[in-house]
């Protein structure tokens, strides 16, 4: 990870990564997301690779279960 932004007053979280294998950085952004009861959701989902993008338009909205140990950790951060 090259970069990251979390602003938990607007709800919003940007990231830059850089893996291996892969020529230029990926971007995500994250808008309108929720941390409770041990789930992450978020409404809006863009990333620069387009198939990374629409499997968390699908997933991320429902929600993913966040293992107790990163929770913690989490609610301190989100």
């Amino acid at each position: 990870m090259t970069s990251l932004k979390i602003d938990s007053a607007a709800k919003t979280i940007d990231a830059e990564l850089t893996l291996k294998g892969e020529p230029a950085p990926i971007l995500i952004s994250l808008a309108n997301y929720s941390f409770d009861n041990a789930t992450f959701r978020a409404q809006s989902v863009r990333i620069n690779r387009e198939w990374m993008e629409l499997l968390a338009q699908d997933l991320l909205p429902k929600g993913l279960p966040v293992p107790p140990d990163l929770a913690k950790w989490l609610t301190m951060v989100l």
